[in-house]
C-alpha cells in the first residue's frame, strides 16, 4: 500500500490522467443510448420480440446481402426518416452497420426522435458473416 501511495505522489499527473481517463469511460457507459447485443440474441428477438431491424448501410451494401425482415435506412438519412420510424416506437430495433462500429452514432439520433428500445448488432454484418449465419440478397 506504501507503494501505491509514493507511486502516485511521484508521478501525480500520470494518475489524475488515468483517474480523468477511467472516469470519461464510465460515463460513456452510463450515457449510452443502445446495449449491444450478439447474433443469438438478435436471432431471439426477430423470432420471439418481433424486432424491427433497421440496417444503416448503404442501399449497395445493404443489396450485398441483408438480415431476412431488415429495413434500409443509411445513416445519413435517418434524420430525414423520422415519420417512418415513428411506427417502430413500440418493438425493439436492432441497429446492424458494416462491423458495429456506426451504429452508436445511429443510435443516439434514434434516441432524440423519442424510439426507446433500440439495441446495436455486436460486430456489425461482419460478425453475422463470420458466424455463417444467412444473408437475404433479394
Amino acid at each position: 500500500m506504501d507503494q501505491i501511495v509514493e507511486f502516485i505522489t511521484n508521478n501525480w499527473m500520470l494518475a489524475a490522467a488515468w483517474t480523468v481517463l477511467f472516469s470519461m469511460l464510465m460515463m460513456s457507459f452510463a450515457t449510452s443510448a443502445s446495449n449491444v447485443i450478439g447474433n443469438q440474441q438478435i436471432t431471439t428477438m426477430m423470432n420471439r420480440e418481433n424486432a424491427t431491424i433497421l440496417d444503416i448501410r448503404s442501399k449497395a451494401d445493404f443489396d450485398k446481402g441483408h438480415l431476412l425482415g431488415a429495413i434500409n435506412i443509411p445513416a445519413a438519412q435517418l434524420k430525414d426518416a423520422e415519420k417512418k420510424l415513428e411506427k417502430f416506437n413500440q418493438s425493439p430495433i436492432i441497429l446492424v452497420d458494416a462491423n458495429g462500429l456506426h451504429a452508436s452514432a445511429a443510435a443516439q439520433q434514434l434516441k432524440k426522435m423519442d424510439l426507446q428500445q433500440i439495441s446495436r448488432m455486436q460486430g456489425g454484418i461482419a460478425s453475422w458473416t463470420n458466424d455463417n449465419l444467412p444473408l437475404n440478397k433479394q
